[in-house]
């Protein structure tokens, strides 16, 4: 790596910084101006558009990063059962703790959890496990509701847990997702 390349690599990690800075006093990407994310950076508004279009396209490569981390983090469990896939998503969030919370606290695309539970390991995971339950006593639109209020009931699940002061432990939550999922498939 050259040291032209080292030193962009490491504008671009300060100004992510200013934006994950920022994002965790509570402001939002809408209103978080380049001025600020480059004050805090230290860097000149110049910089800053040399390497994005605005604030949005920073949290959008922010974004980018966690979900390509949190799939090669996923990779050994691509066809794993639904609670291995959890708790590997869980630990991941735990770890990432950080960043998982401004990724998730701070997203606006309204199909963000769909994305979330689209990773390769969790969704080859979910398919297995609606299969095992469900068998042939479902259609397809009623295994498809079944997955999505899965994705956004466990999204808010663990939206409402990583903002908790006193956490539980990753493996509890993941569990009380599983036994949710698990309550359906003995009815």
């Amino acid at each position: 790596m050259t040291k032209e390349n080292r030193r962009v690599q490491m504008t671009k990690r300060m100004i992510a910084e200013a934006m994950t800075e920022l994002c965790e006093r509570g402001e939002t990407v809408s209103k978080i101006s380049v001025s600020e994310l480059c004050a805090i950076a230290e860097v000149n508004r110049s910089t800053f558009y040399k390497y994005y279009d605005g604030p949005e396209a920073l949290f959008g490569e922010i974004e980018e990063k966690f979900f390509s981390e949190l799939s090669a983090f996923m990779i050994p469990n691509v066809n794993a059962d639904i609670a291995t896939g959890m708790r590997e998503m869980c630990s991941y969030l735990s770890q990432k703790k950080r960043i998982a919370r401004i990724v998730i606290n701070n997203n606006v695309n309204p199909n963000f959890p769909e994305k979330l539970f689209s990773l390769p390991a969790l969704r080859n995971s979910a398919d297995i496990f609606l299969k095992q339950c469900f068998g042939k006593r479902l259609n397809e639109k009623q295994t498809k509701y079944i997955y999505l209020f899965f994705v956004y009931g466990g999204y808010n699940l663990m939206r409402v847990w990583l903002n908790s002061e006193n956490a539980e432990p990753y493996e509890e939550i993941a569990d009380t997702i599983v036994t949710l999922l698990n309550s359906f498939g003995t009815r």
